[in-house]
């Protein structure tokens, strides 16, 4: 099996075609999907996709070799994320702000924790104010302490959801890692909140419906993520207590999320279950080469594809049928980031 991900310049390639086949420059920003021949009035990326984007730029600037190429484009990813920016509060909505759009939880926790891998890789200070303002104002209008979730979105507040909760509770997380005055007992909440949620065969169930009382059973690889990645961050915060014993029975229940022996095709879901993988391995939490297998093979046969076209990189998806999703696409490159800094 050919193995593109140990190369970091094949990294840093796949980077540089992603944006230049999603880049728009008027307004100065990106497009939500690439496809074969000249876009009409091209849709402005939702920033579900640009926050996609801005974790894969993450995850490649913290490749050593990587830093300083990868830290020109630094200056362009502000400005767009700045287009997006809430006009009554410190957050981002769904579409650049001369468009309607809500504003949406998930999104800007997803947001949130691209920031602060920003500004963990030498960053300016404003991707850390980035983050600890989305976690403070996910925690004021979209945290219920009632029951510990999180809402989708601010309107309507009608289902709490597992990719709202699980990122939240990952950024309060990482933000008390990292210094800030982050209380414990909501992060507690969340991941109870969170554990609930769980099926019978131990993986995450999607999201509760407060108006029908019912919970969407669908399962999505990202929602399994989060949770695993925050009790592991929160082991090595307070080592000794039940974070670890939960770590390793989610991972122990990871191959339950396979199909087929497979991935499901939503690179962007897989990827950020890959990021709590990854976190799992350096703590040694269970076997994890059946999964990680997994992700090795779909990129070995991606790449084929990349170096025979001018397209961006893109994992197996469902949702491509009339162009590559920028979020698939940024999702493919960070899944290619991983796999060199899991291999290095």
């Amino acid at each position: 099996m050919s193995a593109p991900w140990q190369d970091e310049h094949n990294v840093v390639k796949a980077w540089k075609r992603c944006v230049r086949s999603f880049a728009h420059e008027r307004p100065p920003g990106f497009v939500e999907r690439s496809v074969s021949g000249p876009l009409t009035r091209p849709l402005l990326a939702f920033n579900w996709s640009f926050g996609a984007l801005l974790s894969a730029f993450a995850a490649c600037v913290k490749i050593p070799a990587l830093r300083d190429e990868m830290m020109e484009d630094l200056p362009l990813l502000q400005t767009v994320l700045s287009t997006y920016a809430a006009l009554r509060y410190p957050v981002f909505k769904s579409t650049p702000v001369r468009w309607k759009g809500d504003i949406y939880f998930d999104d800007n926790a997803w947001i949130g924790l691209a920031a602060l891998d920003i500004f963990t890789a030498d960053g300016p200070d404003l991707w850390m104010n980035h983050a600890w303002n989305i976690y403070r104002f996910i925690l004021d209008q979209g945290y219920d302490p009632g029951s510990g979730g999180v809402y989708w979105r601010m309107r309507p507040k009608s289902s709490l959801h597992v990719c709202s909760a699980g990122p939240t509770a990952l950024l309060g997380a990482r933000l008390s890692q990292l210094g800030r005055p982050v209380k414990r007992e909501p992060i507690d909440r969340m991941i109870a909140w969170c554990w609930q949620m769980r099926n019978d065969r131990g993986v995450f169930r999607d999201h509760y419906n407060l108006v029908t009382r019912r919970i969407d059973p669908s399962v999505y690889t990202y929602n399994t993520g989060t949770p695993l990645h925050t009790v592991l961050v929160m082991d090595e915060i307070m080592p000794g207590e039940s974070y670890g014993k939960m770590a390793e029975e989610v991972v122990a229940c990871v191959p339950a999320l396979l199909q087929s022996g497979s991935l499901p095709t939503t690179p962007w879901f897989n990827v950020v279950l890959l990021r709590a993988l990854a976190e799992a391995r350096s703590r040694r939490k269970g076997d994890l080469s059946p999964i990680l297998d997994s992700y090795r093979r779909n990129m070995a046969e991606s790449w084929k594809s990349f170096e025979s076209t001018d397209m961006p990189l893109v994992l197996p998806s469902s949702d491509g049928k009339a162009g590559v999703l920028l979020r698939d696409a940024a999702a493919s490159v960070e899944t290619l980031a991983w796999l060199h800094r899991l291999e290095a």
